[in-house]
């Protein structure tokens, strides 16, 4: 779980330049009630907002203490330790030594058959014949129990192979629930900051954001990726603002930030994502009304194996003065596949190209070339049904090289556990 943790404070650190916390509603708050206003009415006290990040960090610690147990007994079978491994040593040296009686007892049968053949008179034939009947009698004995140890090996096998299986699902199950239990946290202390900064806006239902496009990217391609932001209320919004940010990790688990860049494209242009500036709004969307933003991040040719996260969501501001923000931060994760040697670097569809190195979490650097490449949808509007409960396509990455919280299903894997906070900037809300 500590693995998770870093990379959730990881995120979590690429975005908290000075700026105003996008927080998710707190866990304990009212949800029941039918109707938006209803759910976003009453807001939780400092106090409990304090309680809550202390029982959701209790709650995280024990999970991590649960998780890193069930690794540690699928670890053991898988290492050859505990008892069930020790009944398939026990059960393979008593075959061997059946397999080694057996052979013995062969070759008496062998050895008294061929008495029987050198025998010259009746007396040294029938002599010959009992002992050949009673060497052929220990064989067969001899064989039921190499028959019998061998079946035994089979079971202690199974036996150890189902428990393996048990450990595995369980390990998982625990990997997940502990990567719950600190998204659960960071939720929690992103709610409890907000608060404290005086933050006014209600995270609600009237705004949602989906991600499509997050995947795999090899070093020196990118991928393009599209932000819809949807009116779900039955009121106009107005500077309808996308939220996004992305970090990297290596095999290592040390960040691999520096290889990224990520542009943004609203009006078929693409351009460098400023970290403290972040996404223009796209301004209004009607009851229903959707737009979609393309983010297009950029590998550095020389990057290595990785993997990583986008983290989004999105505000809104009112000429009346009343805001709003999404009720929950979402996350896509993906894969970064290093360059080989003499493979040119490829990745998802773009006209354009970027190179050099983001500087940070969020964007690119200095070195970062615009090429003017266009968008076949740069900024689109519709009139869509609600979206709640889904999303525009599966996104996310399985994973491999991360221990202990990423072990298991690739869910798991960054999707569940990138346990981030987005902050936006108060300054320029009101422009």
């Amino acid at each position: 779980m500590k693995i998770r943790r870093t990379l959730a404070t990881a995120v979590a650190a690429a975005v908290t330049t000075p700026v105003v916390l996008l927080s998710a509603a707190p866990a304990f708050a009212d949800t029941k009630p039918a109707g938006s206003a209803a759910r976003e009415q009453r807001k939780p006290t400092i106090e409990e907002l304090r309680r809550a990040v202390a029982e959701a960090k209790a709650k995280g610690d024990a999970a991590d203490v649960i998780a890193q147990q069930r690794l540690d007994e699928l670890t053991d079978l898988e290492t050859g330790k505990g008892p069930l491994n020790d009944a398939v040593t026990k059960a393979e040296d008593k075959a061997a030594q059946a397999s080694g009686e057996q052979a013995n007892a062969e070759e008496a049968v062998r050895v008294a058959q061929a008495k029987l053949d050198a025998a010259t008179d009746d007396a040294a034939r029938a002599e010959a014949q009992q002992a050949l009947d009673a060497a052929k009698e220990k064989a067969a004995a001899a064989a039921t129990a190499k028959k019998a140890a061998d079946k035994a090996v089979e079971q202690a096998e199974k036996a150890l192979a189902t428990a393996i299986s048990e450990a595995t699902r369980t390990s998982e199950a625990a990997a997940k629930a502990a990567a719950d239990a600190w998204k659960a946290y960071y939720e929690a202390k992103a709610a409890l900051a907000a608060a404290e900064a005086g933050d006014p806006c209600v995270a609600g239902f009237s705004l949602s954001v989906l991600m499509q496009g997050a995947g795999e990217t090899k070093a020196g391609g990118s991928e393009v990726s599209t932000l819809r932001l949807t009116n779900e209320g039955a009121t106009t919004l107005t500077k309808v603002r996308p939220i996004v940010t992305v970090s990297a990790f290596g095999k290592d688990h040390e960040s691999i930030d520096r290889y990224l860049t990520l542009e943004w494209s609203t009006n078929g242009t693409w351009q460098k994502y400023d970290r403290v500036k972040g996404i223009p709004d796209v301004g209004s969307l009607a009851p229903k009304a959707h737009k979609d933003v393309r983010v297009r991040l950029s590998i550095d040719p020389g990057a290595p194996d990785g993997e990583g996260a986008f983290v989004y969501g999105a505000d809104y501001r009112n000429p009346d003065g009343s805001c709003g923000k999404t009720q929950d931060l979402d996350v896509s994760a993906f894969r970064i596949s290093a360059k080989k040697g003499g493979e040119p670097g490829t990745g998802g569809s773009t006209s354009g190209s970027t190179t050099g190195t983001g500087a940070g979490t969020t964007g690119g650097n200095g070195n970062t070339t615009q090429q003017g490449g266009k968008s076949t949808t740069p900024v689109t509007t519709g009139t869509t049904g609600s979206t709640t409960g889904g999303k525009l396509a599966a996104t996310g990455a399985g994973s491999s090289t991360m221990p202990i919280a990423l072990t298991g299903a690739a869910a798991v894997a960054l999707g569940a556990g990138a346990m981030v906070v987005v902050r936006r900037r108060k300054a320029g809300a009101d422009a």
